[in-house]
């Protein structure tokens, strides 16, 4: 089983998601199953970013498991407008 995690992850402190991602691909690569996309059975995603191209990886491979970092529910810190849970919302259903 290898793993890819579809996000740009910085390697400087940038928000709790970035982190948690940085930490675990760490760990991926040290079990020695994290792997370039094209190679991965799974992909990682994460939360309302980059929905565009998880799309675009999802259609070009179709056979790998997307699996979905969720984080929120973002309405509930933030504002109840804050549309970035309908976008994780309706990524789902795809």
């Amino acid at each position: 089983m290898k793993v890819n995690i579809l996000f740009d992850i910085a390697d400087t402190p940038k928000g709790g998601g970035n982190q948690f991602l940085r930490g675990l691909k760490a760990a991926f690569k040290t079990m020695g199953v994290y792997s370039e996309i094209e190679e991965a059975d799974i992909v990682l995603f994460n939360s309302y970013q980059f929905i565009d191209k998880v799309l675009k990886v999802r259609k070009k491979y179709p056979d790998k498991l997307f699996v979905h970092r969720i984080d929120g529910p973002i309405r509930l810190y933030n504002t109840t407008e804050d549309r970035r849970d309908s976008i994780t919302n309706t990524t789902n259903k795809y």
